[in-house]
């Protein structure tokens, strides 16, 4: 779960706390161990490295919300995606800011559009009974892991945190085709009308480039394009709340979010495609296919 730098990935409360002890120097773990997949199953947290253009580093967190039963410190963060390139945050974690005195704050940043995935209705994931206490909490599984021997590598998850008040499950599929092609499906399912929109939190700064971004300050050229709703950049919005991040516990500051909207009928499809280096658009389409199909399999079962 650590970065490059030896820095462990920012995932659901952090108030400069230790578990164990402020000695515990992660950046005498070797990082650099063979790329590949690692699914941690109990956790429930997926971790992709690559090599190639620019190494990277991809999570997906496909676990449950906290530990019961008031799942005090866990955020609704169900399919989440946080990807590390050259050190840098892509899609990054907004982190917690403050447990009390400002809730508001407190609500937005262990919500659901504070991370990097679908919000369905407005709505959490879960239900936020007080600054420290959650009901319903959702079911998220891993449905799908294939690594080819070519370095393709396919993730297939869900989880039902909007079965019960909306009808709606949202499923999330990954394919990372080497070296540099990541794209993701965000797929909801159900009936009626409904509102949805997908939160793309950057670390980087969004530069509109034809039908997609550029973005800035990588150390190798990253293209960013999503399909399937109205895009539009967010940044230290306050009416609602959106496009802040907390690096350190009580310091907040605004942060670039992609912000992509859509209502009506479903099902509905966002696609988000990422890529490192040169875009070949043939080998995009191909991807995407073959994604589509892994999805649909995966759901029949």
């Amino acid at each position: 779960m650590t970065d490059d730098a030896g820095g462990l990935a920012s995932i659901g409360d952090s108030d400069g706390g230790y578990a164990l002890s402020p000695a515990l120097d992660f950046s005498l773990i070797d990082p650099s161990h063979a790329p590949g997949l690692t699914t941690l199953e109990d956790s429930g947290y997926s971790v992709l490295k690559s090599v190639g253009i620019a190494p990277a580093r991809l999570i997906l967190d496909h676990g449950p919300l906290g530990m019961p039963p008031c799942y005090a410190h866990g955020h609704a963060d169900a399919l989440s995606i946080l990807f590390q390139t050259g050190g840098q945050d892509v899609l990054a974690d907004t982190g917690t800011f403050a447990y009390s005195g400002h809730p508001d704050w407190r609500r937005y940043f262990r919500g659901t559009s504070a991370h990097n995935t679908v919000v369905v209705d407005g709505l959490d994931q879960a239900v936020q009974e007080s600054g420290f206490q959650w009901s319903s909490p959702f079911n998220s599984r891993l449905l799908l892991r294939m690594e080819h021997a070519d370095g393709e590598t396919v993730l297939v998850a869900m989880h039902d945190g909007y079965l019960q008040r909306t009808g709606v499950i949202h499923w999330r599929g990954l394919l990372y085709r080497p070296p540099g092609l990541w794209v993701i499906i965000d797929r909801l399912t159900g009936s009626g009308i409904h509102d949805l929109e997908l939160n793309w939190h950057l670390g980087l700064t969004p530069i509109p480039d034809g039908n997609g971004y550029l973005l800035e300050g990588a150390e190798s050229r990253i293209r960013l394009t999503i399909e399937g709703g109205e895009v539009a950049v967010h940044r230290g919005m306050t009416a609602p709340i959106l496009g802040w991040r907390s690096r350190s516990y009580g310091v907040k500051e605004p942060m670039d979010t992609l912000h992509t909207t859509y209502r009506g009928p479903l099902q509905h499809e966002f696609v988000t495609c990422l890529v490192i280096g040169p875009d070949d658009a043939p080998v995009r389409h191909a991807a995407l296919s073959s994604l589509r199909k892994s999805m649909y399999e995966t759901q029949a079962h």
